[in-house]
């Protein structure tokens, strides 16, 4: 007889005693997913995980930090930060601020997972639109978001610290709540 395995996931709220892990998840994943076209000086010199740690401790003293990790068999694999967006024009939009998957758990649909839970979140709570903003260098997540529907509109920021421009995608939500 073969069992057959399952692997049994949640996506849950994070927790203060979690930071550290979400702290090296975020900085391992900058590193890995942007190392071809940002500086090497912030990604090694101004980028830390003891930094990210403490900025993950004040976040999540908050009662609602918009924090959510993803967990497999009790290890923390990825993490998505999300909530209202803050663009001046788009009122009734959700975002994801940030999303990174362990770099060595990439490709086995845990980001995908994430995103569907934000976007989920967001319909529950009477969103129209889901905001991300991407590096426009950003390959292998641009394309997986416009294989979830979102499409780039004509915002661009330009970020002198890291060279390099972001491009905003949007996807609408279908919100049968209203």
């Amino acid at each position: 007889m073969i069992s057959e395995q399952r692997n049994i996931h949640m996506i849950r709220s994070a927790s203060i005693n979690e930071a550290n892990r979400l702290a090296e998840i975020y900085v391992f994943g900058w590193r890995y997913a942007f190392h071809e076209f940002i500086p090497e000086d912030y990604l090694y010199n101004k980028l830390s995980v003891e930094k990210k740690k403490r900025f993950y401790e004040n976040l999540l003293e908050k009662e609602d930090s918009g924090l959510f990790i993803y967990e497999e068999e009790g290890i923390i694999k990825g993490l998505i930060h999300m909530g209202k967006c803050e663009n001046p024009d788009k009122q009734n939009a959700y975002a994801i601020w940030d999303i990174f998957v362990e770099p060595l758990m990439t490709g086995k649909g845990i980001g995908r997972k994430l995103i569907e839970y934000c976007e989920n979140n967001a319909i529950i709570n009477g969103f129209e639109e889901n905001i991300i903003w991407v590096f426009k260098n950003n390959i292998n997540a641009i394309k997986l978001y416009k294989n979830m529907g979102y499409i780039q509109d004509d915002k661009v920021e330009y970020n002198e610290i890291l060279k390099t421009k972001s491009i905003r995608l949007i996807k609408r939500l279908n919100n049968f709540s209203k």
